[in-house]
C-alpha cells in the first residue's frame, strides 16, 4: 500500500474500492483526522482499509492505477459477457448460424 498516496488524498480524487474480489471506481468525500470517507463508509487513512470491517474484511481503497481500472473494466466486460451468454437464443436456421458464426469467431480461442 502507498502510504504517500492515501495522505496525499483531497475531497473529489479518484479511489478504486475493492470490495471481496470487485473494483468500483468512486470519489473522495471527505478527509478526516483519521480517515478518508468515500461513498459515505470510512477508510483508515494510513492503511485504507474499511472502519468497522471484521477480521475477514477485504474492503479498502487502492490507488487507481491505469493496470487496476484496465482491470475492473475487463471484469466487469468479462461477468456482462457471460451474463448475455446465458441469454442468447440458439439460431435455428442456416442463415441464422452463419451469421452468428460470422460476428462471433473473431474472439473465438484458437485451437
Amino acid at each position: 500500500m502507498d502510504r504517500d498516496w492515501l495522505t496525499s488524498l483531497k475531497p473529489g480524487d479518484s479511489v478504486l474500492v475493492r470490495s471481496d474480489r470487485t473494483y468500483s471506481l468512486a470519489k473522495v468525500e471527505r478527509i478526516l483526522k483519521l480517515h478518508v470517507v468515500v461513498g459515505g463508509t470510512k477508510y483508515t487513512k494510513p492503511w485504507g482499509h474499511r472502519v468497522g470491517g471484521g477480521p475477514w474484511d477485504t474492503a479498502a481503497i487502492v490507488e487507481p492505477t491505469p493496470e487496476r481500472v484496465e482491470k475492473m473494466r475487463l471484469s466487469r466486460l468479462v461477468s456482462k459477457a457471460s451474463a448475455l451468454r446465458n441469454r442468447l437464443e440458439i439460431p435455428n436456421t442456416t442463415q441464422e448460424i452463419e451469421a452468428f458464426i460470422a460476428a462471433v469467431e473473431p474472439w473465438a480461442k484458437k485451437p
